[in-house]
């Protein structure tokens, strides 16, 4: 990789070009933490509030170009591009409602139950696992195809 710095620090140009990669070396923490209470009434309905927290640290984050060679190594933790600390904040507030999420890895949402009505996103290698390919409210599906830069091609619902 290529960067090219103005005088006060700022990257002008970056050049990324292909790496023929020996072996990945990683470690790190998974971190999930959910807390809900009562916050009491509001419109005479009670108050369902929520924090959620889903996130990584990077212990290590490795590449080593040539395993004959272990000092061409390229540590990436804590790099521009590979923060050692990642993760995703949420904050719920329900009114009068029992509200479930699942998330994946990455902090998606994969299934939601309110109130017991049921609600999956289901996602795929197409998009790189950032779109919906396929949502789905207890029986009814709807079917989502999107371009290579991920914009919305066409949906076919429960009624066609």
């Amino acid at each position: 990789m290529t960067k090219v710095r103005r005088a006060d620090g700022g990257i002008t140009f970056v050049k990324l070009s292909p790496l023929n990669v020996g072996a990945l070396v990683t470690r790190g923490l998974d971190l999930a933490a959910d807390y809900h209470f009562n916050g009491g009434q509001i419109w005479n309905d009670p108050l369902q509030l929520g924090l959620s927290f889903v996130g990584s640290y990077d212990l290590r984050n490795d590449t080593v170009v040539d395993r004959s060679h272990p000092e061409n190594t390229f540590h990436y933790a804590g790099a521009d591009l590979d923060p050692k600390f990642r993760g995703n904040l949420t904050a719920s507030f329900s009114p009068g409602n029992t509200t479930c999420n699942a998330f994946d890895i990455t902090g998606n949402v994969t299934n939601t139950t309110v109130n017991g009505l049921s609600t999956s996103v289901t996602t795929n290698s197409n998009t790189n696992f950032s779109a919906p390919a396929v949502i789905t409210t207890n029986t009814l599906a709807t079917n989502l195809s999107w371009s290579t830069f991920l914009s919305l091609n066409s949906t076919t619902g429960p009624n066609g």
